[in-house]
């Protein structure tokens, strides 16, 4: 009998409760902000660091909870491609750490605070440090939310079990891919590339999160009819 997977059902809910509150109260960001250095440094604020830090951590649960999913399934071609949507989740959930936490959540408040006491120059340093965020958070968004979530939504439909629920995934993971070329195009982020294509990504993999870790909290016995 395999051990319960209950304790990563509990744990991913009590995230899930965050990276919603989190995602919903994240203002959208304009064209004229994501083209100003100095105006996109200094947006942040308290809840901003607050906000970015509790969604950083709250997203180190993904690669246990894609474990246990994956642990779940029960087609061979399901395993196989779980496999690698496990794969991918880890490196997603590494970058979403350094973009949510280092970049967001230290680096732009921190250089806001440089900005008030440097001279003009500094504003060369804060368009530098709008292209790096806008480098990882494109990083991010070809792993996890694009890459991942077309992997874990494959898996879903081969798997048979939540087919709905893994086309759109699969859409959603689209949407991720559209954000990454769309904001390497263009150089920055925009309202639309921000309000509709990355937020919209991420619908899938939050549903996917909730339901999943749902299920886990339901199911005090793994189901694991394939061998390891």
């Amino acid at each position: 009998m395999q051990p319960s997977m209950r304790p990563v059902g509990i744990v991913a809910l009590v995230a899930a409760v965050w990276l919603v509150l989190g995602n919903v109260t994240h203002p959208i960001g304009s064209t004229d902000l994501y083209t100003d250095g100095v105006a996109f440094v200094e947006h942040t604020g308290t809840y901003w660091v607050v906000n970015h830090v509790l969604l950083a951590v709250a997203l180190l649960v993904t690669p246990w909870l894609a474990w246990a999913w994956r642990e779940r399934l029960t087609s061979d071609a399901g395993r196989m491609w779980g496999t690698f949507g496990v794969i991918l989740v880890v490196m997603g959930s590494v970058f979403s750490v350094f973009h949510l936490g280092g970049i967001d959540g230290v680096a732009l408040p921190a250089y806001a605070e440089v900005l008030e006491t440097a001279d003009a120059g500094a504003a060369v340093g804060a368009e530098a440090l709008m292209k790096v965020h806008l480098a990882s958070i494109t990083a991010w968004s070809v792993i996890l939310w694009g890459g991942a979530q077309l992997t874990v939504g494959v898996t879903e439909v081969l798997e048979g079990r939540r087919p709905g629920l893994g086309w759109l995934l699969v859409v959603c993971g689209l949407l991720g891919f559209a954000f990454a070329v769309a904001v390497t195009l263009e150089g920055h982020l925009t309202g639309f590339s921000d309000g509709v294509l990355l937020r919209g990504a991420t619908v899938g993999f939050t549903v996917w999160f909730i339901w999943t870790a749902w299920e886990l909290y339901h199911s005090p016995t793994a189901v694991h009819t394939v061998g390891a």
